[in-house]
């Protein structure tokens, strides 16, 4: 379960993303194209085209990706 609160950091990564990505290629751009590391703590936003889609990703010590 992914609990967001004001004290975790968010990133968005604007250009328009397939929402058919799993978390391994949306690592890929994080580290490619934002050049951070997934695992830093961030919560990463990725919406669609259209912008009516949305998926987070997030490192969650211990417990590896949470992807919503």
């Amino acid at each position: 379960m992914l609990a967001l609160s004001s004290t975790n950091n968010f990133t968005l990564y604007v250009p328009p993303t397939d929402m058919s990505k799993s978390f391994d290629s949306l690592s890929g751009i994080i580290i490619s194209e934002l050049d951070s590391i997934p695992s830093d703590g961030n919560v990463y936003i990725f919406v669609n085209k259209l912008r009516n889609k949305i998926k987070l990703l997030h490192w969650q010590s211990g417990g590896g990706y949470t992807l919503l």
